[in-house]
């Protein structure tokens, strides 16, 4: 209609006429840009003058349609959504870590990310944003990831994933396996191996975890020799008090009569053969060294 009264009326006398027409086809063209109309429909409307029964509604940018939310023929209501597009080049990745590692989180931080479908293949990618609040069930903080897919989009949305994140806790530190440490509730205790099969035990106070590490804030010294295996002996705090309790001992109470005198310093073990008990896990007998 703004195309037929341009035609009609560019030959008035009145110029004011003439701009009005021309402001009006503006108008219109306008509107059918915001209306996401595409240049080529405009010009054929312009070129032809004809309105067709159909026409073609192109989306914004590419990508894959995952969700329809009207079938063809349906009707359809003004400002409902017809369809649901998604960019899957780049996907986002949601990961939840625990509460004790949010100070350790930082933007850009480098991620990696494995799949339980495709072992073996690591995919990279950033951390972009950090909730500024915890999950109220699980207490945990959730971290938004940015990956780029592959050309044959093996990351699919609602895929579960495991997601590492490398971080520097300590640039200087004592380390000590998680295996070493036995850990009751109240304390943390490592059995340190010294000559002729004896051992000490040691209450630790310990820092961060990284990886199948614990940092050492006091407790040990470099070089001390721990126990790494054989913990699982002591099942309970009672059997570790029982057990820590003879470690501790005087060594007239735990050796023969006949035997020479105490030995001083550090009190220490020489792990025997555990008594037999069907009830409870064995535990190491100790007894004073010679």
């Amino acid at each position: 209609i703004a195309l037929q009264y341009v035609g009609r009326l560019k030959e008035s006398p009145v110029e004011s006429v003439v701009a009005g027409t021309e402001s009006l086809l503006l108008a219109t063209e306008a509107r059918l840009r915001y209306w996401d109309i595409t240049e080529a429909q405009i010009e054929a409307l312009r070129t032809h003058g004809k309105i067709t029964r159909t026409m073609t509604l192109y989306a914004p940018f590419k990508g894959i349609v995952t969700r329809i939310n009207v079938p063809e023929g349906g009707h359809i209501r003004p400002g409902q959504d017809l369809y649901e597009i998604a960019d899957l080049s780049n996907i986002w990745v949601y990961a939840d870590i625990f509460e004790y590692e949010a100070p350790w989180l930082r933007l850009g931080q480098e991620a990696e990310m494995t799949l339980p479908s495709q072992p073996g293949i690591i995919y990279r990618g950033k951390v972009s944003y950090i909730y500024p609040y915890l999950q109220n069930k699980t207490r945990t903080l959730r971290i938004r990831l940015e990956l780029s897919n592959s050309s044959d989009f093996a990351l699919k949305p609602e895929m579960w994933a495991n997601v590492s994140l490398r971080t520097t806790v300590s640039r200087q530190g004592l380390g000590i396996p998680i295996q070493a440490v036995i850990r009751t509730g109240e304390r943390d205790i490592a059995l340190v191996a010294l000559e002729g099969g004896r051992f000490a035990p040691r209450e630790l106070r310990l820092g961060a975890q990284t990886g199948d590490e614990f940092e050492v804030l006091d407790g040990l010294k470099e070089g001390e020799r721990v126990v790494t295996s054989a913990q699982f002996l002591i099942n309970s705090e009672s059997n570790l008090q029982s057990a820590i309790g003879k470690m501790l001992k005087p060594q007239a109470e735990q050796e023969p009569t006949g035997q020479g005198p105490p030995a001083t310093g550090m009190p220490e073990m020489k792990m025997a053969e555990p008594e037999s008990d069907p009830d409870s896990a064995a535990v190491p007998g100790p007894r004073k060294g010679d």
